[in-house]
């Protein structure tokens, strides 16, 4: 459940500041939107009614008050209705008559067996009393039930457009009017009066009750709470960096959040409410055709459209960018350019940027257009073309070479060498190295047709190969790993084994197959 008490404001009467609450304590001074008659000041009561507002709640039948967070001191107890249209929200309200609600002090409330929550009063004071024609500003010092807080009131009897500037410097609030008006401050604040602006020492919180007239509220550089309040008019009020309450009250207002997370009231009237902020926060716009430019996670009641800002026919509320018409739900997303133009959450990404028709996972290298499903794969390059999985190597020559020798005492004689089963075309070459060799430089020559033998012995002639001489035959055909052997005359006598090496396509040297 979430239940929060909400304060509905007297044109001419003064807001409650919240304290410091316990863990569990959650604070909200919303008002309800209701039309009341405004009450001359002073009075005994600083507010004709509260509201307690609960949400999501469907077990809580009743909201009690007490004077003790044990809830035993119970000074009231008030029933739980659904509220007209919202089936969500449900609340209980005080009447006229209950004096407590006019009794300073820190009360406590739980809705139904929900956890207690913290509830201040603070009575009204004489020395506050509404001036024609003047905004008062006064700093109350803290006590033992409350803590300290800055109250700026306006003129609650000559609805007159207040025009408040709140400027927060390192050690004090500096406010201001617009065309003067300010009261004389009273201690520890400083000016008004003849003086253009009040000085007053920085506070936890700040009440503002512009009354009636066309106002507005603006704020530089605020870090603390502030709870605002514009009454009857067409008012203008600006929110702080910290979490704030802005209720417009009758009257077709604009309300501006800050950095905190804030709660806005519009309450009756045509409101433009901006709470576009990525922060969740709660908008109540109330009676009229209101507008509200928020983010996607704020909860929204009563709000008849958002704002379409760039006019490209989306509201704030669906428009993740709603100052470039080119954004917005369904626009083209262009790919990875770092902007979300569709309003999924997420930059486009190009899943074919090699443009060869085959996108990603399907091509297993997408930076290269000649490698995707189906491409000719090239053999012996190491790389998978056609994206099975496997890289196609270069087959294996399968010619070979077949000998005879004579061998006499001093020498080794070859009687026959021929290349076999070498397909047309291949390349061969012979070389003779060492004493007793005849051939000089390499001989090449190529096979005419496939598996047709080719005999190297004319090549040879008769000569007698000494001890260390060797006879080499390289053969080669394109696509194919070569082969070349190497028959070497280690002892006379003996056959020389040959060693065999393999050599690529393109390879330089020879390498063990």
């Amino acid at each position: 459940m979430r239940s929060s008490p909400a304060l509905l404001l007297l044109l001419a009467a003064a807001l409650a500041v919240p304290a410091t609450a316990a863990a569990d304590d959650s604070w909200s001074v919303p008002p309800d939107g209701a039309s009341h008659p405004a009450s001359s000041w002073p009075h005994a009561t600083r507010f004709e009614m509260l509201e307690f507002t609960l949400y999501d709640d469907e077990d809580a039948s009743h909201v009690t008050v007490a004077t003790d967070r044990t809830m035993d001191d119970v000074v009231a107890r008030y029933d739980v209705a659904p509220r007209d249209g919202l089936p969500e929200i449900t609340s209980a309200r005080t009447g006229p008559d209950d004096q407590w609600v006019g009794t300073p002090g820190v009360y406590y409330w739980q809705a139904g067996d929900e956890p207690v929550h913290t509830l201040r009063i603070t009575g009204a004071e004489k020395t506050l009393a509404a001036q024609a024609g003047v905004t008062t500003v006064e700093f109350n010092a803290a006590t033992a039930n409350t803590e300290a807080d800055l109250t700026i009131r306006g003129d609650g009897l000559v609805d007159e457009a207040d025009d408040v500037t709140i400027t927060q410097t390192a050690t004090s609030y500096v406010i201001s009017r617009s065309g003067g008006g300010l009261a004389a401050a009273n201690a520890p604040c400083t000016g008004g009066g003849a003086a253009s602006a009040v000085t007053c020492p920085i506070a936890p919180s700040i009440s503002v009750d512009l009354a009636g007239g066309d106002d507005t509220l603006s704020t530089n550089h605020v870090t603390h709470p502030i709870l605002a309040a514009g009454g009857a008019g067409d008012d203008h009020l600006q929110g702080g960096g910290a979490d704030d309450v802005l209720a417009g009250g009758a009257g077709n207002d604009t309300l501006t959040g800050g950095g905190g997370v804030d709660e806005f009231f519009g309450e009756s009237g045509n409101d433009v409410i901006e709470a576009r902020d990525s922060v969740p926060e709660r908008i109540a716009c109330g009676a009229g055709d209101d507008q509200a430019r928020n983010d996607f996670t704020d909860i929204l009641a009563e709000c008849e459209r958002g704002i379409d800002g760039d006019a490209d026919a989306f509201a704030s509320g669906v428009d993740c960018n709603d100052g470039i018409a080119a954004i917005h739900p369904g626009a083209l997303d262009i790919f990875e350019n770092g902007i979300d133009e569709d309003c999924d959450g997420r930059d486009a990404v190009n899943l074919d940027r090699d443009g060869d028709g085959f996108p990603i996972p399907g091509d297993c290298n997408d930076a290269d257009p000649a490698i995707h499903p189906g491409a000719l794969e090239i053999r012996g390059n190491d790389v998978d073309e056609n994206c099975d999985r496997k890289a196609e190597r270069f087959g294996l020559l399968r010619s070979l070479v077949a000998s005879n020798w004579q061998f006499g005492g001093s020498y080794s004689k070859v009687l026959t060498m021929d290349i076999r089963n070498a397909p047309k075309g291949a390349k061969i070459a012979l070389s003779c190295k060492g004493s007793g060799c005849s051939l000089k430089g390499t001989k090449r020559a190529t096979v005419d047709r496939d598996l047709a033998p080719l005999h190297l012995k004319p090549f040879l002639g008769s000569a007698k190969l000494k001890k260390g001489a060797a006879v080499t035959v390289q053969v080669q055909a394109t696509g194919l790993v070569g082969r070349v052997y190497t028959f070497k005359v280690a002892r006379y006598g003996e056959f020389p084994a040959p060693t065999i090496q393999c050599q690529a396509p393109g390879a330089k040297e020879a390498k063990s197959c």
